[in-house]
């Protein structure tokens, strides 16, 4: 095992086929699609944008499971979509039913 430090915490990753590896999933916050699923041995968050998030921001959208893999919150399509048909909707944490 191999601990990884992102943003203040340390990850451990698992061993898959000789190498460390973790996975990156992106999904909706509001429907819970999986919209993307990274699995890589080294990750610049910088390429993936993280570092124009606010703490705030990185607290609220990105989750460290147990396991060292990560989650990070984002509208997919249909619900942005749906967002801007009903922007009170916006005023709901969750609007699917």
């Amino acid at each position: 095992m191999y601990k990884i430090t992102l943003f203040g915490k340390t990850l451990i990753t698992e061993y898959f086929r000789g190498g460390s590896s973790f996975v990156i999933t992106y999904k909706c916050k509001h429907c819970n699609y999986t919209i993307a699923t990274l699995a890589e041995k080294v990750v610049d968050t910088k390429v993936l944008g993280w570092d124009h998030l606010t703490p705030e921001e990185q607290e609220a959208m990105i989750t460290y499971e147990t396991d060292g893999h990560i989650t990070v919150h984002v509208i997919c399509e249909n619900c942005e979509s749906a967002l801007n048909q009903h922007p009170e909707y916006h005023a709901l944490d969750h609007f699917i039913q």
